[in-house]
């Protein structure tokens, strides 16, 4: 019986220490995009899913050619 607790509490901390994590990561660190129209067309198509690096933004200018993506 304290073997079971013991095993669900640390399932319970693990899961909620990676949750957090990915939480962080998706929230300030990296997003996972997709192209909803041709507008990006012949660089990304449409329907495509990306990476998006939030972290760059804070310490280097935009510059041309860079590619920049915008939530809803």
């Amino acid at each position: 019986s304290t073997n079971i607790l013991k095993l669900a509490q640390n399932w319970f901390v693990q899961t909620t220490v990676m949750l957090s994590i990915v939480f962080f990561v998706r929230t300030f660190i990296f997003g996972l995009y997709w192209v909803p129209t041709g507008s990006m067309e012949p660089t990304m198509l449409v329907g495509e899913s990306f990476f998006a690096d939030k972290l760059t933004i804070w310490f280097t200018p935009i510059k041309r050619g860079d590619i920049i993506s915008f939530n809803k």
